[in-house]
């Protein structure tokens, strides 16, 4: 199977940009385009979601554990050969503090993307040196 990238598609694109930017966002409501658009196919449970990801004590906690694994992930980064990603930002916000939900929220995608790489293609990078300090 080839590379299937159904939001890119001609008719795809030309539908979204048919949208006037004052209905693409609803105070109250969570990306109600998409919510519409799949609405008869999502489960009403995943439709009626009101936020993005949920960044508890336990997700700080898990990061915590697993910055050193995650930095070393991210050395040698498939994203970062293929120029999608800033491999020093990464670093960066994977040791630093995070206060606020939306800066993990990059890297979450990030994370989702580079597993999936990896997973498909041999690392064709050289790995470089990841620094840790701080780390744990």
């Amino acid at each position: 199977m080839g590379h299937v990238a159904p939001y890119l598609d001609d008719q795809v694109i030309e539908a979204a940009l048919a949208i006037r930017v004052a209905e693409r966002s609803t105070p109250g409501r969570y990306k109600p385009v998409l919510v519409e658009a799949v609405r008869g196919i999502a489960p009403d449970d995943v439709l009626r979601r009101h936020t993005k990801g949920e960044y508890s004590a336990d997700f700080h906690v898990s990061l915590r554990r697993n910055r050193a694994g995650l930095v070393e992930l991210f050395d040698g980064s498939q994203l970062a050969c293929a120029g999608l990603i800033d491999d020093a930002a990464v670093r960066a916000s994977l040791l630093g503090v995070h206060p606020t939900p939306e800066a993990l929220r990059s890297l979450s995608s990030s994370l989702g993307g580079e597993i999936r790489l990896r997973t498909r293609i041999a690392p064709t990078c050289p790995p470089s040196i990841a620094i840790v300090a701080g780390a744990g």
